[in-house]
């Protein structure tokens, strides 16, 4: 059986920093963001062929978190996994609109973890972050030894949030393991193994 896993180049780079997954790197492709990619499907009973376009529209999620955009003879299905798009994102997508208006999409595979009437007002990214920053500057401030750490329960998510902390304060975030991040210049840079900081996202501080 040919079985593939499809996904961005950013995701394909995390999984194969895992020794859990890296016996599937010949299995693993990766397709370029927001580029259009023709994909053939073969069925294993029939034999039959068809030829479909996938299209990987960020999601805004973590690291290399995309929804995938599938057009067919069948009609067009858009599956979001997790996202977090502020009001107006896919608005602006291009690839979602074809002639001036959106395209006809048949079937949506949405994620819907917060469709609750609890979580009618979620705060933006960028209020989430200000309350962050006030909060740990209001801390740490205070004297060299005030040191923070980030409960972090996922494994990805906080790249945003470590990258802007390691910004405006002019330190880096300690965390236990770089390997995830090995490729991914832009944030490794903003952390470290070292446990002398004063900001912690390591397992215990």
């Amino acid at each position: 059986m040919k079985v593939y896993l499809y996904c961005s180049p950013v995701t394909k780079e995390l999984l194969l920093t895992s020794p859990r997954y890296r016996f599937w790197e010949k299995r693993i492709i990766s397709i370029e963001i927001e580029t259009p990619t023709q994909i053939s499907l073969v069925d294993e009973a029939s034999g039959e062929k068809e030829e479909i376009v996938v299209t990987l529209l960020p999601a805004g999620h973590c690291p290399g978190s995309v929804m995938f955009l599938f057009q067919g003879n069948n009609g067009t299905v858009l599956y979001t996994g997790d996202f977090r798009l502020a009001k107006g994102e896919a608005a602006r997508m291009e690839l979602l609109h074809s002639g001036g208006r959106v395209k006809d999409i048949q079937s949506v595979y949405l994620d819907t973890t917060f469709c609750d009437p609890k979580y009618y007002q979620i705060p933006s990214r960028e209020e989430c972050l200000h309350g962050i920053l006030e909060l740990v500057r209001s801390w740490i401030t205070r004297s060299p030894y005030h040191v923070v750490w980030l409960s972090c329960k996922a494994a990805y998510g906080y790249e945003y949030l470590f990258t802007n902390l390691s910004e405006e304060f002019g330190v880096q975030v300690h965390v236990n393991k770089l390997d995830m991040f090995r490729n991914m210049p832009d944030i490794l840079h903003h952390l470290t193994t070292d446990r002398d900081t004063q900001i912690h996202a390591c397992r215990h501080p």
